[in-house]
């Protein structure tokens, strides 16, 4: 019979308010590289439940890209579409209807670059953009969508370069085109919609227009706002994506190097939100689980975070005591927490974790104040090694897992 039995002690603790919000709690990595190098551009596909990751070259080391498919909650690898005679350098990615647009890129310079329309379901491929050329060595770069048309964004040898605006989807591979010149010395890079009728295209730039980020009109490509991230580190910006509505959450955005950088949209503070990275190209928000996808180029990894302060763990510990491994742990904070579940696995070296609670262990903190649990678990075995984790889930379902804790049982 199993004997688990779990109690729970609250502790009042006046903490200040956390900030809700920030997506910078590490969850995991996707590691690409049995499927291909350098992944460039990172798509979230919550209609399919995909995640798209376009890489710059097959597992062969070949010249011809891919993009590989991964389960947008497991992360599992799914699929994958490479055709050496097309995606040469995929880089954007923008999905409309039962379609994947894939710009690419030629980075050799030897071609210009267009766009790859690829059917999700088949992974038939059509190259396509045909309507604007682009001079050999110049290529579109990002791509967005309002599920209709398609815009793109471009760096050409001379600046500045263009944003695209892609119509009649149908003619596909001679869409209706338009473009409009960016601002004088702008380079395009990530390009977002933002609230009717703004678009944002990041400037690769550098220099003169390290950091910024220029809003334009969708329709008449007249610039508008520029937000400007150099004060907090932001050079050539690259990726995009906001935490949720368009043009009034926060913007997460990319500088083609170390740090995730953040413009709060509460009050217009700009700060480098995340570091550590080799090489942090596009990012996506998976805005149903808030889950922050970055493109860790170099490191051949897609790396996960999610909500920072929903839980603010002080301590997770285990000891044996008596008959029965005693866990505990204690929260500062528990913003939007339903509760906890406990994974245990065995072996001086990990296993396979089972969870060890058939219900959820219900949250006992709040917003401002945490709490103390203390979970006992009594199937043990002398000579064993036990490694206990914790997850905790929260009133939406996003579940984030902690450090596992290791008990020797002598």
């Amino acid at each position: 019979m199993n004997k688990i039995r779990y109690a729970i002690f609250l502790l009042m603790c006046l903490t200040a308010l956390p900030v809700w919000g920030q997506l910078s709690q590490f969850v995991t990595s996707i590691n690409v590289s049995g499927q291909g190098t350098n992944p460039e551009c990172v798509l979230a596909d919550q209609t399919r439940g995909y995640l798209y990751v376009s890489l710059h070259n097959t597992q062969a080391g070949a010249v011809d890209g891919a993009v590989a498919v991964y389960n947008l909650s497991t992360y599992a690898f799914v699929k994958i579409f490479s055709n050496g005679g097309i995606l040469i350098d995929p880089m954007g990615m923008a999905v409309i209807g039962n379609y994947l647009y894939v710009t690419n890129s030629d980075l050799t310079s030897a071609q210009a670059g267009n766009i790859v329309r690829i059917e999700i379901a088949t992974g038939t491929m059509v190259p396509g953009g045909a309507s604007v050329v682009l001079t050999a060595g110049s290529n579109y770069y990002d791509l967005t969508t309002d599920g209709t048309y398609l815009w793109a964004s471009s760096i050409l040898i001379t600046n500045p370069g263009n944003m695209y605006r892609f119509t009649n989807m149908v003619a596909w591979p001679a869409p209706t085109a338009s473009n409009t010149a960016l601002t004088a010395g702008s380079q395009g890079n990530g390009i977002i919609l933002g609230a009717s009728p703004d678009i944002y295209v990041a400037d690769f730039s550098g220099g003169s227009h390290s950091g910024y980020v220029q809003a334009y009109n969708r329709t008449t490509g007249v610039a508008g706002t520029l937000w400007n991230f150099s004060g907090a580190g932001g050079a050539a910006m690259d990726g995009l994506a906001w935490s949720g509505a368009p043009g009034t959450s926060d913007l997460y955005a990319t500088d083609w190097g170390t740090k995730v950088y953040m413009r709060k949209a509460s009050d217009g503070v700009y700060s480098a939100l995340i570091t550590g990275f080799s090489h942090a190209a596009d990012i996506d928000i998976d805005t149903t689980t808030q889950r922050l996808y970055v493109a860790d180029m170099t490191a051949n990894v897609v790396k996960v975070y999610t909500n920072s302060t929903a839980i603010q763990l002080l301590f997770f510990k285990g000891q044996v005591v008596e008959d029965h491994v005693s866990i505990i742990w204690e929260t500062a904070s528990e913003l939007d927490n339903a509760g906890f579940y406990l994974w245990k696995a065995r072996g001086s070296v990990p296993g396979v974790y089972t969870k060890v609670t058939g219900l959820i262990i219900p949250a006992q903190g709040g917003p401002s104040w945490g709490a103390k649990y203390d979970f006992q678990d009594f199937e043990i075995q002398k000579g064993k090694t036990y490694w206990y984790k914790l997850e905790d889930v929260s009133n939406q379902g996003t579940s984030t897992f902690h450090e596992p804790v290791r008990v020797d049982v002598k």
